[in-house]
């Protein structure tokens, strides 16, 4: 019962309970890691989430923590599931290989109330990956990556003037600019 209790915790991920004769007890606990930052819309609430998508408590600081901000709404509770840990886990991988995949950092991702996702880089423009609910649009973001690779020759990611990437459509990027019209690059 005292391993159940520990468990029921939040922020505890294993413990184990060990009666150690003569009367002794061992105790041993290991906890999650907080590895995003999740807040709901614009608030101004930012609450750790664990690999597994589980909120464990109001954050103290962003740091280096993937940053998700989800559907405008009530702010989550301890212990609910307010992404797909799947979905997590490819966050934070974006947010890792980004630097390495097209020069840029990723200051953010939105996922919105439709299901869209959206990445912000830190130089401010977006990249528009499209819906990610079903397993079937989950399995896009590979090809949805690699076209934002493929496009690096003719986009320019430090440009001021860039506004977005759109690859909703992987097979027909698209580009916006603060000064002109989108542009479907081929």
């Amino acid at each position: 019962s005292a391993r159940q209790h520990l468990l029921n915790q939040t922020w505890v991920r294993t413990a184990s309970v060990d009666a150690q004769l003569p009367g002794s007890v061992v105790i041993r606990v290991s906890e999650w890691q907080p590895i995003a930052g999740y807040h709901a819309g614009k608030s101004g609430k930012l609450f750790f989430l664990s690999d597994q998508a589980v909120v464990l408590g109001l954050a103290t600081t962003e740091g280096t923590l993937v940053d998700v901000q989800g559907p405008a709404g009530a702010d989550p509770r301890i212990g609910d599931h307010p992404l797909d840990a799947q979905l997590l886990t490819a966050l934070v991988n974006i947010q890792r290989g980004l630097p390495g995949l097209i020069g840029q950092a990723a200051a953010g991702f939105v996922f919105d109330s439709c299901g869209d996702l959206t990445l912000v880089a830190k130089r401010g423009w977006k990249v528009y990956f499209g819906r990610v609910l079903t397993p079937e649009e989950f399995t896009t973001l590979r090809d949805k990556l690699s076209a934002l690779k493929a496009i690096a020759g003719q986009v320019n990611y430090n440009s001021a003037d860039l506004e977005y990437v759109n690859v909703m459509n992987p097979a027909e990027a698209a580009v916006g600019y603060k000064s002109r019209e989108p542009a479907p690059l081929s």
